[in-house]
């Protein structure tokens, strides 16, 4: 049985409405860690799956809140709240993939989405962003999971299938990157056009597409300017088998050092997006899709036990903060490097950002 449609809607409302008066919210970004910080007072990041009803509502209800919220960049493109988040990984995109800082800025990225989900629209105050457990979800097809069966409580539904359409060319960086066992081509995945049922129906996104190709000469002048559109998906359980499985899972955790944790990581990385597509495959706009949240909150949980198993690892960096690390752009990775968020956030270092339980943060993975 679903909550009623006024119940829903009710949940978009911060929780200062439902009081009846102002409160003072704590912003979250600039707290830092104090002794009463343990895991019975940490916020808690589910699985997806594990959540109660009202728990996935209450998250897809304050995504809703976020894309009614006024933005604070001043950005053509940017129409909403949740559009600056959108904005803020297209301008650093390329500082942020494929280098020595991706885990640690896709962490901070979260929480300031996390902060904002509790200080602006009254998402639950004990509950974190929750996240997307891979293997969870290899029983049965993508669209007809928990995730993504149209229901209320879901991430709405796959697109409308397109037929008849050629399947997917390997390109030799893909098959560099991802080591695919077979042929130049994959198949197609079960959608391919706009979501259309469920949270997120027919959702107009503003930014994009942005091809891969702008890499090496830069975004181009009109990034920044809307290009109403729908959002897409292409759900493609073939992506999720091949490499977000198990085996792929106990790999990561297996690894013995930084490198061999982000080389590891990568097809993981790539195969949530792969799994998605549409928006999610946009390498620059892909947070215009909520499920972004969950796939990369899932990338930090990974990180996060692969930390806590020996917390000299909590200060392991292995790259610059340049997309696929060249040399002599950016100096290599350590505690003290940088990462930025325009309009979201104060500047922190890889090392502010390194513990779950420390600095900024206080959460964890249930």
């Amino acid at each position: 049985m679903h909550f009623s449609t006024a119940l829903r809607a009710s949940l978009l409302f911060p929780i200062t409405h439902v009081l009846g008066g102002p409160i003072t919210h704590v912003t979250r970004q600039n707290q830092t860690s104090t002794p009463q910080c343990t895991e019975d007072t940490a916020i808690q990041r589910k699985e997806w799956s594990s959540m109660t009803e009202y728990e996935r509502l209450a998250y897809v209800s304050a995504i809703e809140c976020l894309m009614n919220q006024p933005p604070e960049w001043d950005v053509p493109g940017s129409t909403s709240a949740y559009d600056d988040f959108v904005a803020t990984h297209i301008r650093v995109t390329t500082s942020v993939h494929l280098n020595g800082v991706f885990l640690s800025w896709h962490r901070h990225f979260e929480h300031l989405l996390e902060g904002q989900m509790h200080d602006k629209c009254g998402y639950p105050g004990y509950l974190g962003l929750p996240y997307w457990d891979y293997p969870l979800y290899l029983d049965k097809p993508l669209n007809q999971s928990l995730l993504f069966d149209g229901t209320p409580d879901s991430l709405g539904s796959d697109g409308t299938f397109i037929p008849n359409r050629p399947d997917i060319v390997v390109t030799p960086e893909w098959d560099a990157n991802l080591q695919f066992p077979h042929g130049p081509t994959l198949p197609r995945g079960s959608g391919g056009d706009c979501t259309y049922t469920g949270p997120f129906a027919n959702h107009t996104v503003s930014f994009g597409p942005i091809s891969r190709s702008v890499i090496p000469t830069g975004l181009p002048a009109n990034w920044t300017q809307p290009n109403p559109h729908c959002l897409v998906r292409d759900l493609n359980d073939w992506f999720l088998r091949r490499l977000n499985n198990q085996t792929a899972m106990d790999n990561l955790l297996a690894s013995s050092d930084i490198l061999e944790f982000q080389t590891r990581l990568e097809p993981i990385h790539q195969g949530g997006h792969l799994t998605i597509g549409g928006a999610m495959q946009d390498f620059f706009c892909s947070p215009q899709d909520p499920i972004f949240w969950l796939h990369h909150t899932n990338l930090d949980r990974l990180w996060s036990i692969w930390q806590a198993a020996d917390p000299a690892r909590r200060s392991q960096f292995n790259g610059t903060s340049t997309y696929l690390n060249p040399v002599g752009y950016t100096p290599e990775v350590n505690n003290d490097t940088q990462i930025t968020f325009p309009v979201l956030g104060a500047n922190v270092t890889t090392g502010d950002v390194s513990n779950p339980m420390a600095g900024p943060y206080c959460y964890v993975y249930v």
